[in-house]
Parts: structure tokens; sequence; C-alpha cells
């Protein structure tokens, strides 16, 4: 029992792991992308 709960965690914390810093890192990527079209523009216009 113990070693069943102990695979379902890692299990748990490696999609964790995967899922949670990607959907970070999409929102970052794409806010500085949309700040750094925006201020370019603002500089072309």
């Amino acid at each position: 029992m113990k070693q069943e709960n102990f695979i379902d965690d890692k299990k748990i914390k490696a999609d964790y792991k995967n899922w949670v810093p990607e959907s970070l890192l999409k929102k970052l990527i794409f806010a500085s992308l949309a700040a750094f079209i925006l201020g370019q523009g603002r500089r072309l216009l």
C-alpha cells in the first residue's frame, strides 16, 4: 500500500512539474511579447 501511494505521489509531482512551469512560461512569454510589440508600436507611431 505504501509503495502504491509513493508511485502515485511521484506521478502527480511529475505531472505538476511538467504542467505548471509550461503554462506559466507561456503566459510570461506571451505577456512580454505583447508588451514589447506595444512598446515598439508606440515608438513607431
